[in-house]
């Protein structure tokens, strides 16, 4: 496991989240109130509030203009920007993190699970997120892509990737390996951007970019689904929890449907569905003894939501 895994366990166990959510939501300490507060030390204060923002805590900071002190406080999930999709499907199907690019890609359960959708009648799915491997990401990354450049990845996906029936569509995000180099220098091209003119170039209409990392589904019914690719240690279950706990409620969307971890969850918090998806690109001995999890290959989901929501895990 990573260091901040490590911390995440660590401070779950020693029950110091539920001290810091019960500290800001009495007051506005500053870091020096926080860490005298909590016994921690700047360096592992730092680490807390780090570990607890990619697990999903709202954990905010202000700068007050008369006295210079930085103050934290406990805020609200921002629902995403919309994505409006302009009719009413019956079901959908959601799945994540294909990783295109990496030699161990899992291509043969990625096209299996497109032809189990199609033949159900569906014409929606929803990607949450790392399309492509990326470049970069980690020491050693690039030596395990099959396909060496950002640019030769979005264009595998543009040419390669399974194709929907007319007027059907993979609706899709980026997460953090599709953005890596993005985020590191702006003016690299994002990588959606990049797999839909690449599509369009083909006569391809059936790959939609929603955005990166987190949009609001909205169809026209007003039915909304949260897509979400970030990073987070908590366990699916807690990841639930906690957005549940500290997403306002006039923001709940309908359902969320998670990227990145890898795994297949399904949580009903509150009358609320999440969903966790699992991957399709096989896993090495290393990621095992990182991450001390077994990916779920091959696996994603149908989710019925025409009336009311039900759903159904598919494994090939």
């Amino acid at each position: 496991m990573g260091k901040l895994d490590v911390l995440y366990d660590k401070f779950k166990n020693e029950g110091v989240f539920d001290k810091v959510c019960d500290l800001l939501k009495k007051d506005e300490p500053t870091f020096g109130e926080m860490g005298a507060e909590l016994k921690l030390q700047r360096d592992s204060l730092f680490d807390l509030i780090k570990v607890m923002r990619y697990s999903g805590y709202p954990i905010m900071e202000q700068l007050d203009l008369d006295t210079g002190d930085v103050t934290y406080y406990m805020g609200t999930l921002e629902p995403g920007n919309k994505y409006p999709i302009g009719y009413n499907p019956k079901s959908i199907a959601v799945m994540a993190d294909t990783h295109i690019g990496d030699e161990i890609s899992a291509i043969d359960e990625l096209n299996e699970f497109y032809k189990i959708v199609i033949s159900r009648g569906i014409n929606t799915v929803i990607h949450c997120g790392d399309i492509i491997n990326g470049v970069g990401v980690y020491p050693g990354q690039d030596d395990e892509n099959s396909i060496k450049t950002i640019e030769e990845q979005c264009r595998y996906v543009a040419e390669n990737y399974p194709r929907m029936p007319e007027g059907g569509a993979t609706y899709f995000i980026t997460g953090n390996h599709d953005l890596k180099q993005t985020k590191k220098d702006p003016e690299n091209e994002d990588p959606g951007v990049l797999i839909v003119k690449y599509a369009e170039e083909l006569g391809r209409d059936d790959l939609k970019y929603m955005g990166q990392n987190s949009v609001r589904v909205v169809f026209q019914n007003e039915f909304t689904i949260g897509v979400e690719h970030n990073l987070n240690f908590a366990s699916p279950l807690d990841r639930a929890k906690t957005h549940n706990r500290f997403s306002a409620e006039e923001d709940l969307a309908d359902m969320y449907a998670f990227g990145h971890k890898h795994l297949v969850a399904a949580n009903e918090i509150n009358g609320t569905l999440y969903l966790e998806s699992g991957c399709f690109k096989k896993q090495r001995a290393k990621e095992f003894e990182i991450a001390g999890i077994h990916y779920d290959i091959g696996m994603g989901w149908i989710v019925n939501i025409d009336d009311g929501v039900s759903y159904e895990l598919i494994q090939v």
